[in-house]
């Protein structure tokens, strides 16, 4: 918008104010930026419009300069002015996904170990784009004790837009507020988007799931596991999602409850898995136990079991043998 801005030029006669100077130019700059030049008038009065431009003056605390350069009759001076030019901006979520799909505040939830992926644009006033801006992203919980948490800071484009990503790890569970604002300066916009977030309770000792699958795989191989309720009647099946809870590197699971997971070397051993089931009012958690082993492992698995197998046999044909014997020698 533009300011008014007026001063006056006058004689110094050691510290006492002498008579106004006529004609001479006096040039207005805000924090070193040059914005107009005029002459005084016959009083040495001068005024200055000037247009504050968000493309070039930042906003905020600035110095405000009325020099004079000087002549051969006068010495060049100035006077510094701090002024607080407050700056507004429009900041709106543009988009908020989680793990890759929309998010719909009325209906979804977002999870631990959930990822949540935003864009925000900026705008002035006019409703002008507002590139290289500083912006930065919080959150924070609905209690009263709760305080922000810092998710990161960065640049608008050269259309105003900044996408972050964050994963969730609180503990404890409520509605979580995205916040969007212009740094360091007061007054600029800012926005917030409001989350329902959820955590993981303790794993049931109740069999609420099936899987078809194998539960042992090789490393380098691909693990497919289908998990599926044990009873659908307790469950609204429509909104019925699954989740992994800290799972192995790698591993994922479907909204629909397929497991997949190609495990390293380094991943060798038994691990239990935590699945979490939500339909939007029921939460439950249980655990399944999967096993990495090499090709070796299972061979020594498999040929202990067909030892113990053929042990078994020749202890029961010995049995018999001597049933035989005894039988015919009582004959």
């Amino acid at each position: 918008e533009a300011v008014q801005i007026s001063g006056k030029l006058y004689e110094d006669w050691g510290g006492l104010r002498g008579v106004e100077v006529q004609r001479e130019i006096v040039t207005l700059t805000i924090n070193g930026i040059f914005l107009d030049m005029r002459r005084t008038a016959f009083d040495g009065s001068v005024t200055f419009s000037a247009t504050i431009d968000p493309e070039i003056i930042e906003g905020g605390l600035v110095d405000l300069v009325l020099e004079f350069d000087g002549t051969e009759f006068y010495e060049a001076s100035f006077n510094i002015t701090q002024v607080f030019i407050r700056v507004n901006y429009l900041v709106t979520f543009t988009e908020v996904n989680i793990n890759g799909n929309h998010y719909d505040p009325t209906n979804d939830v977002v999870r631990l170990g959930d990822t949540v992926h935003g864009r925000i644009h900026v705008v002035d006033d006019n409703y002008e784009n507002v590139p290289l801006r500083n912006v930065s992203f919080w959150y924070t919980g609905d209690g009263s004790q709760d305080r922000q948490h810092l998710i990161g800071v960065g640049l608008t484009d050269a259309q105003g837009y900044y996408g972050f990503s964050w994963t969730f790890s609180d503990k404890t569970g409520g509605t979580k507020t995205l916040i969007a604002r212009c740094e360091n300066i007061p007054g600029e916009g800012f926005a917030g988007f409001n989350l329902t977030y959820i955590v993981p309770p303790p794993p049931t000792d109740e069999n609420i799931i099936d899987t078809n699958g194998d539960h042992r795989v090789e490393p380098g191989s691909t693990l497919e596991l289908e998990v599926a309720v044990t009873s659908p009647g307790g469950w609204e099946m429509d909104a019925l999602t699954y989740a992994l809870v800290s799972p192995p590197d790698g591993m994922a699971i479907s909204s629909d409850g397929k497991i997949t997971w190609k495990p390293g070397e380094d991943q060798l051993g038994t691990h239990t898995i935590t699945i979490w089931l939500f339909d939007g009012d029921v939460s439950e958690t249980t655990t399944i136990e999967i096993a990495v082993t090499e090709d070796s492992d299972v061979m020594e698995e498999t040929t202990g079991v067909v030892l113990w197998l053929i042990a078994g046999l020749a202890v029961a044909i010995l049995v018999v043998f001597i049933i035989v014997l005894f039988a015919r020698s009582r004959g």
